[in-house]
């Protein structure tokens, strides 16, 4: 009985804190109506400050400021919220968790033969979500790539939550530990190392540290490809598969994003990785994409965001076209075939 009741207390919980902040108008009224909202807020994320502290009044100045830019944002077809970074700076933010190079403009891929699987892909439907095939983990708070979904879509096992914190190890070229930049070089690692191990066996830590190789690989791809740098060669990829990608994520109202289709104000500098498990539209016609994130389940929804496809922009918005790659696992492999033989083969 105990344990059905905390199974249900917990389900209140995960549920109260992926809504979202709310708060009333009257709350904004004066500045000790604000600190109380302010104190309301901490208890909800569970964060910690020092009372009297100089961090404290700075931190409260913050969250005053993304208080009203929530509160006098209007005419915008997404909701925005007070989540967990509403002390934090949007200059903290953007070195935190919009500051990694996809490396967009670095030198040739390794994967530079142009080749694209999905090409003569013709018969699509209307909508998609990986979500309900059961090929993507639960939202993390971490970075991570699409390996875990072409892992289970082959095998048909249960999905299996992957180390990001491997790639973050063990990935050269990346940049301050962060492999959400460089996917197809951590696809290249995983290719060419015999697999990845598990978040279990290798848990993240969130620090670049020194690279130690599990003897166990928990899963394998054969070879990886770079998507066609427009949305309809997007679309063909994510009917088959999730798919890594990155956008500019450099904008306060992604920040602060709560639910809806996004089409907020944003350039083409890429700068987070995400992957997108599916897509569709709509009540009002609006196609969108599915988009899982890594800053768990109290962003967003739930941890994903809908971003609004098929923009005349054929680099997508946010630039979400431009940089997308995905892993190959093919049903039969040839072991004597070199990995650059191998992944011309079409063994789908």
């Amino acid at each position: 009985m105990d344990n059905v009741f905390l199974i249900i207390f917990s389900i209140f919980f995960i549920l109260q804190y992926v809504r979202g902040f709310d708060f009333e108008e009257r709350e904004l009224q004066s500045e000790a109506s604000l600190d109380q909202l302010y104190e309301r807020w901490m208890k909800h994320y569970s964060v910690e400050r020092i009372p009297g502290s100089i961090e404290r009044g700075e931190r409260f100045n913050v969250f005053k400021d993304t208080v009203m830019f929530v509160h006098e944002t209007k005419n915008i077809p997404y909701n925005l919220k007070l989540n967990k970074f509403a002390d934090m700076t949007f200059k903290e933010f953007s070195n935190i968790y919009a500051n990694c190079n996809s490396g967009y403009d670095k030198e040739a891929s390794p994967n530079a033969s142009g080749r694209f699987m999905y090409e003569n892909v013709t018969q699509l439907s209307d909508s998609f979500d990986w979500r309900e095939e059961g090929a993507v983990s639960p939202v993390k708070d971490q970075k991570e790539c699409s390996v875990e979904g072409i892992s289970q879509i082959k095998t048909k096992t249960p999905i299996i939550p992957l180390s990001a914190q491997e790639l973050v190890d063990c990935v050269t070229n990346k940049k301050n530990g962060c492999e959400g930049g460089f996917m197809d070089r951590a696809f290249d690692f995983i290719t060419r190392n015999g697999g990845i191990t598990t978040e279990q066996n290798y848990p993240y830590k969130g620090l670049d540290e020194n690279c130690q190789t599990p003897k166990k690989s928990d899963a394998t791809i054969d070879w990886y490809e770079e998507v066609p740098k427009n949305e309809d060669a997007l679309l063909k990829a994510v009917a088959n598969q999730p798919v890594s990608v990155a956008i500019d994520a450099d904008n306060p109202d992604f920040m602060t994003y709560t639910g809806g289709v996004y089409n907020g104000t944003c350039g083409k500098n890429l700068s987070h990785a995400m992957t997108v498990v599916g897509y569709g539209s709509d009540s009002n016609q609006t196609k969108f994409w599915i988009v899982k994130n890594s800053y768990g389940v109290g962003w967003g929804e739930a941890g994903y965001i809908r971003m609004e496809r098929g923009i005349k922009d054929h680099e997508g918005l946010c630039g979400i076209a431009m940089d997308a790659w995905y892993p190959i696992k093919y049903k039969f492999r040839n072991p004597f075939a070199s990995i650059d033989e191998d992944h011309v083969k079409d063994e789908l």
